[in-house]
């Protein structure tokens, strides 16, 4: 029951790491010196004090890199070859095929097209054109080329049968005429169209930004589920703390980064906190999910090792695919602080080496 209570204590401490580091952006504004206004949709930020903590963010990145890469390889991948191994003595896998390796691949695949599915919906969300939805009291180029196009009814030439005009007509006339000066006044004056164009685009934005942070949240929740679960299926305490070490550099660097891109974003810290506490709770979930497999299933038996190589393989995929595709890949296309980059990468991997060599022994 150690092992179980372990689990619990690690899974407290994730949810409570991933909220905490979520948040913190909020308070280092303080720090920063960020304006509480919001400019066109973006905080105003301290310049210096900005760039010294994105080399902070940056090497810390770097470090939790080549952690999760001695994690995936030195740890999770031959966790599952021994589970696999485990099934042929019991005499399930009664051939030579490479199964570690193609569950592996699986959880690979399933987060890449769970991205590419993501990138795919968010190229669909509507973009409405920036003539739509003008403030009342301004009027638009095309409002005014629409009115100036509409034909004015006049009764007799414009007259009713006493020989004058009518008055519907007259103000419909005058109301043509100022929408024409309208619209010479803003050709003629580009700020003021450019103000116009700048306020809608705007406010088209908002469904767009809504629907991007809900994927964002499902993409995230399901990396932390699988990462979570990964915990919960070890069977020994050393390999739950060694996972949750791992795991816990990686996460809680990645939900401070997103932390700190919304609040810059201009969005309200009401709605930053929901959106870290839905990513805080899903890493505990994942550990919650691997305890009731782990005891469903007894310790030493071929539905144990099945569930093993199956979720635990799922699992290292998806921490594969997060090294290589948005840790390493981003790793190359800084042209910044290479050579210290380089060595925080290379101690991470160190650190982990060393804790799997003493974990062994």
């Amino acid at each position: 029951m150690d092992i179980v209570y372990t689990k619990v204590i690690v899974a407290i401490l994730f949810g409570i790491i991933r909220f905490l580091f979520g948040i913190f952006p909020i308070y280092l504004c303080m720090w920063l010196k960020i304006s509480g206004n919001v400019e066109h949709g973006k905080r105003v930020v301290n310049k210096s004090k900005r760039q010294k903590l994105d080399c902070s963010v940056v090497l810390v990145q770097s470090f939790g890199g080549g952690v999760l890469f001695a994690t995936c390889f030195l740890h999770m991948i031959p966790e599952v070859n021994y589970s696999v191994e485990e099934l042929k003595a019991y005499g399930e896998l009664k051939n030579d095929y490479p199964y570690a390796q193609l569950v592996v691949s699986a959880g690979f695949f399933l987060i890449y097209f769970v991205e590419e599915l993501s990138q795919f919906l968010l190229s669909k969300v509507p973009k409405e054109p920036c003539t739509k939805r003008i403030p009342s009291h301004r009027t638009s180029t095309s409002s005014v080329i629409s009115n100036q196009n509409k034909i004015v009814p006049e009764q007799e030439n414009g007259k009713n049968e006493n020989g004058i005009k009518d008055n519907k007509n007259v103000d419909e006339e005058i109301q043509t005429e100022a929408n024409v000066n309208a619209a010479v006044e803003l050709e003629l004056n580009p700020e003021i169209n450019a103000e116009l164009e700048e306020i809608i685009e705007e406010k088209n934005k908002t469904k767009q930004q809504i629907f991007r942070c809900i994927l964002i949240v499902l993409a995230l929740s399901f990396h932390a589920i699988f990462e979570g679960l990964a915990i919960g299926l070890q069977n020994s305490i050393t390999n739950i703390w060694y996972l949750f070490t791992a795991v816990s550099i990686h996460s809680a660097t990645i939900l401070f980064c997103i932390g700190l891109e919304i609040f810059l974003a201009g969005t309200r810290p009401g709605t930053i906190l929901i959106h870290m506490f839905f990513l805080a709770i899903t890493s505990p979930v994942g550990v919650v999910l691997g305890i009731t497999i782990s005891l469903t299933t007894e310790l030493h038996t071929s539905a144990k090792s099945f569930a093993v190589v199956l979720l635990e393989g799922l699992s290292a995929g998806t921490i594969l695919y997060i090294t290589f595709f948005e840790v390493l890949n981003r790793e190359k296309e800084r042209r910044v602080y290479i050579l210290i980059r380089a060595a925080f990468l290379g101690a991470g991997f160190s650190l982990m080496a060393g804790l799997e060599c003493i974990r062994i022994e």
